[in-house]
């Protein structure tokens, strides 16, 4: 891990010592996400290790963010670290396939703090650029435990995920368009724990984010 924070750094530094003479801005920002995934279904086992129901992703709604931002500037790099509130939802179906019952629908809401870092090109008034992100776990809150049948769940979140963003940027006057593509390297819906277990789906979640916002 010591190493990876020393090529980090080495690979940063031509940038900031660019930056360094440049322009500095700071702002605040907002706008929506999309999550997009297609996980599959998990098949879910009592204590007796027998298979009890199916859990299902039905939508990965749109949510919201906001924040505030940094934007350093020289003639060609840029490098703009920000910190967000995030908040977004999912539904899930449970369907009983151990007594052959009906399907049931329920909401988990979520809410994060993301801190994303972009490093790149300036061309003019649009930016290039690509880094790391990541989510601090705030809080989340579901409706399973109240809409369905099935007993012995438990949330566990991980305190911290990581992931990557590039994107497109936009700059005129002191208004900031922005158009972004998120990755992740945990599994999606990993915080399921059921009789014991940890659940995750098949694949990582991927985002686009659109914001706007403005400098001062």
């Amino acid at each position: 891990m010591k190493y990876i924070h020393i090529c980090i750094v080495l690979t940063l530094l031509p940038f900031m010592a660019e930056i360094a003479t440049g322009q500095i801005k700071f702002g605040i920002r907002a706008g929506l996400n999309t999550t997009e995934v297609d996980p599959g279904s998990l098949l879910v086992k009592n204590r007796n290790d027998v298979e009890e129901f199916k859990l299902d992703l039905e939508n990965a709604s749109y949510g919201y963010h906001l924040g505030l931002f940094i934007q350093a500037n020289s003639e060609f790099l840029f490098i703009q670290p920000e910190v967000w509130f995030r908040s977004s939802s999912s539904e899930f179906s449970v369907e009983d396939v151990q007594n052959g019952m009906g399907s049931e629908v329920f909401t988990e809401r979520y809410q994060y703090i993301d801190i994303p870092v972009q490093v790149g090109l300036r061309l003019g008034p649009v930016r290039l650029g690509c880094g790391p992100v990541a989510h601090l776990f705030i809080n989340s809150v579901t409706e399973f435990i109240d809409d369905t049948q099935v007993d012995e769940y438990e949330k566990r979140f991980e305190d911290i995920t990581l992931g990557y963003v590039a994107g497109l940027g936009v700059d005129i006057w002191n208004f900031h368009v922005d158009l972004t593509y998120e990755g992740n390297f945990s599994r999606f819906g990993s915080h399921f724990n059921f009789y014991g277990r940890q659940y995750a789906f098949d694949t990582s979640p991927a985002r686009l984010i659109g914001t706007v916002g403005i400098s001062f």
